[in-house]
């Protein structure tokens, strides 16, 4: 009875795999115990990147992830899969690219609300696709309620943060 219900509940999803479900939760607790390099690896890497792209990506989206959760919202309390977000909100996203393959791929969202330990409540979206047969994240968008007045200096704060790692970047 309570595979069934389970089952039910999956199936009121815009996806139905519970292959993708298992495979953002995972990713999700990842993320909790900021298992920052761990993240990483489970990112989509396009076909034709270099050692170099590989490199600054890894360093840009680990150290990116690293300062929005542990400088600006706090680690992640708890997580619940959703089916759509009722409100309003301001995002900042962390991907692989810009790669022609990525935009060409199926991607189907899915949705986390989040209680963070110091913005409180937010939503994580993970753009999921598959690469050899393997779900990989095409981008990583953290939301956050526009009513919450931190909301925009977070954002801001993420901005200017991986404008620097970018600027670090091409200046080596």
């Amino acid at each position: 009875m309570r595979k069934l219900l389970f089952l039910l509940f999956l199936s009121s999803f815009a996806f139905s795999s519970p292959d993708i479900i298992q495979f953002s939760i995972t990713f999700m607790g990842k993320l909790a115990i900021k298992d920052y390099e761990g993240v990483f690896e489970d990112f989509y890497i396009p076909s034709d990147y270099t050692e170099k792209n590989i490199k600054d990506d890894r360093e840009a989206i680990t150290e990116g992830i690293k300062f929005m959760i542990e400088k600006q919202v706090g680690e992640i309390k708890k997580f619940s899969l959703i089916n759509k977000i009722e409100e309003k909100f301001i995002t900042f996203s962390y991907s692989t690219g810009p790669s022609e393959e990525i935009e060409k791929l199926k991607k189907i969202p899915v949705i986390f609300e989040v209680e963070f330990s110091k913005f409180g409540h937010g939503y994580i979206i993970m753009k999921v696709g598959k690469k050899k047969e393997k779900f990989k994240i095409t981008e990583l968008i953290f939301c956050f309620p526009s009513s919450n007045q931190k909301s925009v200096s977070i954002v801001q704060n993420c901005f200017s943060f991986m404008m620097r790692i970018a600027e670090k970047q091409r200046n080596i």
